[in-house]
């Protein structure tokens, strides 16, 4: 694959991302399910997954990316993905702290830092981001 190429990828589904955010902005109210299938989405556009990657585990969804991004199997991405040195984390879990920073500013949000290690599943995600979102 080229860097255009690449490149092409990168902006086609950072645009798809973006509508799904959208979709997510104009509809608050329209409740946790259509929040969960939008973020789903958002989540795997971002991730570059493909269709058959898309998971309602978002750390299954994560460690799917960074596999790739290693050139590993999955079943193997614990022993490479060891903390580094500089920060004294795994690649899955500095994807997963930029992927939740990445939604609330795109939604224009704060998740609870103490409900964030809490959230396994596109629900649990999608709970937190309707009630923050429809709050009075």
């Amino acid at each position: 694959m080229s860097s255009q190429d690449i490149k092409e990828r990168l902006l086609f589904a950072n645009n798809l991302a973006k509508e799904e955010i959208i979709a997510i902005k104009e509809n608050p109210q329209a409740g946790i399910s259509y929040i969960a299938e939008h973020i789903k989405s958002y989540i795997a556009y971002k991730l570059l997954l493909d269709k058959t990657s898309f998971s309602d585990n978002i750390n299954e969804m994560i460690q799917d990316n960074v596999a790739k991004s290693l050139n590993v199997d999955k079943e193997k991405l614990k022993k490479v993905d060891q903390p580094s040195k500089c920060n004294g984390t795994t690649a899955v879990t500095s994807k997963r702290v930029l992927l939740f920073l990445s939604i609330q500013k795109e939604l224009e949000i704060q998740l609870p830092v103490e409900k964030i290690p809490e959230i396994e599943s596109v629900v649990d995600l999608a709970k937190l981001i309707y009630a923050l979102m429809n709050t009075v």
